[in-house]
């Protein structure tokens, strides 16, 4: 089998673990970003608004106003010495009748002087855009390096994990009829302990399928290896003897043929139901169900069919209680007399199922060996015994559940 980095689901992990890591750092990029922008604009607010505060408290006459130079203002010691540390750039002071709102590029500090004038003292925010670039650019790298060590992380840690889902795929591979399937449980999280389960079972189930497939073939080669046998030694007779009969000859090779078509039917019969799914199912109801499809058996033979009131549910396969079901009736149908009565009787307390038909032939499936070993296989794996009656004039068989 091919590998593909695309279609790995390593791969689509880390990928989508990637994108998650990115897009969060990402957002703290951002946010970052932006909180320590409004910060230093804060900042240097206040600081605008103190040099402001200072320069109308002590360096400014009471009668300034909008035509007053105040471009002293840009010499003062005080001035110089708050603004140039900080992150003004491009210093301006303003009187004005208004308050300055400022915006992106500009921040504006103004206090109200005792002629109801405002000064005004403005910084652009250059310095305060390079400053939290180079904080962008650091961190950015920071972030890369991250999520670097995050991915290579990431990518031991799925490795890891994942190694028992590579184990389970070896054994698959390697595994032969007849072995032991070990589940890959070592140090594995619940979901690949859940799926290796799941797999153990699956080839026991298959183990079982393959048994009961080899033991059914091996009975029928030794079932049908009899009738064939005695057609064979017929042909024999009847080559080498003279004064064996044609229509003698016939009839009896005519049953031999017979003997053979039922015993095949009887393999037919046997399918595995193995890989269906149990359900809570009504007797009665299951029983009416098959009696439908042979309704035209039982208006040919003008048989009458009687069916008890009660009934009782069990879980069990649809399809197995059908197959069963299905032979018992058809074959009291056909076997039984012309225009007699077949008797179902159903007990709820004792969960059986009894069907009891007069006799008019003496073949039946469940009569012969291999009849037998499929109904025997059949009440294991739904769960019930059985007896069978027969007696001169009536075929009984009843299921106990």
């Amino acid at each position: 089998m091919k590998f593909s980095i695309v279609a790995s689901l390593k791969a689509k992990i880390l990928l989508l673990f990637f994108v998650l890591v990115a897009a969060a750092f990402a957002v703290n990029l951002m946010t970052a970003s932006h909180m320590l922008r409004e910060e230093k604009r804060s900042d240097l607010q206040n600081i605008l608004t103190h040099a402001a505060m200072e320069s109308v408290d002590e360096y400014m006459a009471q009668n300034t106003d909008e035509k007053t130079d105040i471009s002293y203002l840009y010499n003062v010691p005080h001035n110089i010495s708050i603004l140039t540390d900080s992150d003004a750039h491009s210093i301006s002071f303003v009187v004005s009748k208004d308050v300055y709102a400022g915006n992106d590029n500009e921040i504006v500090g103004s206090y109200k002087m005792a002629n109801g004038l405002y000064l005004h003292c403005m910084s652009k925010s250059n310095k305060i855009d390079e400053a939290v670039f180079r904080y962008e650019k650091n961190l950015l790298l920071r972030y890369v390096v991250f999520l670097a060590l995050i991915l290579i992380i990431g990518l031991i840690v799925l490795q890891t994990l994942m190694r028992p889902l590579a184990l389970l795929a070896k054994r698959c591979r390697e595994y032969k009829d007849g072995e032991r399937f070990e589940s890959a449980k070592s140090r594995c999280g619940s979901e690949i302990c859940e799926v290796s389960d799941a797999f153990a079972a699956l080839v026991m189930r298959l183990e079982n399928y393959r048994k009961k497939e080899k033991e059914l073939f091996r009975e029928v080669a030794h079932e049908l290896k009899t009738p064939l046998a005695i057609m064979k030694a017929r042909l024999d007779v009847y080559e080498n003897d003279t004064d064996y009969a044609k229509g003698k000859f016939i009839s009896e090779i005519e049953s031999d043929i017979t003997r053979f078509s039922d015993e095949l039917k009887n393999v037919l019969f046997f399918e595995s139901f193995d890989f269906e799914e149990p359900e809570e199912l009504d007797v009665k109801q299951s029983i009416h169900t098959v009696l439908a499809k042979m309704e035209a058996l039982r208006k040919r033979a003008a048989i009458d069919i009687s069916i008890s009131e009660e009934s009782f549910a069990f879980r069990c396969a649809p399809r197995l209680l059908e197959k069963l079901l299905s032979a018992l009736l058809e074959n009291a149908l056909t076997y039984a007399a012309r225009m007699s009565k077949i008797e179902i009787i159903i007990n709820k307390e004792a969960k059986s199922i009894c069907i009891k038909n007069e006799k008019e032939s003496e073949k039946y499936l469940f009569s012969s060996k291999i009849g037998q070993k499929i109904l025997a296989r059949l009440s294991y794996e739904i769960g019930f015994t059985y007896t069978i009656t027969n007696s001169d004039n009536f075929y009984d068989i009843c299921l106990q559940f």
